[in-house]
């Protein structure tokens, strides 16, 4: 005799669908936050290595979300980050560095202030 108030394990399979996707590339984030939900704003910043281009930059996209899904967002942006750079090395943020990386001089970022 089965118990009827026992529960099967849950399968939890989503099905993503992406037919409506349309890919953004971004260089550039803002984000705000209310007591309820963090909002970010991307964006594709011409002028983001000095001034390139005369040009307003346009926010294309704006992803709301709530602190607990933020949360899992950065949980899941950290696991990235450091898989690549365990694959591929560290990444440098300091564009002057990079250069100075890419051009075979040696590399020391420069201490930020508050960091």
């Amino acid at each position: 005799m089965s118990d009827s108030n026992s529960l099967a394990p849950a399968e939890n399979i989503l099905q993503i669908r992406t037919e409506n996707l349309t890919p953004t590339y971004s260089n550039m984030c803002r984000g705000v936050m209310t007591s309820e939900e963090v909002i970010l704003d991307f964006a594709l910043n011409p002028n983001n290595h000095g001034k390139v281009l005369e040009e307003a930059i346009d926010i294309k996209s704006r992803v709301v979300m709530s602190f607990p899904s933020a949360k899992r967002l950065l949980q899941l942006l950290h696991a990235m980050v450091s898989r690549h750079e365990q694959a591929f090395g560290e990444i440098v943020l300091d564009p002057s560095a990079r250069a100075r990386l890419h051009s075979g001089e040696p590399v020391q970022e420069e201490a930020r202030s508050g960091s």
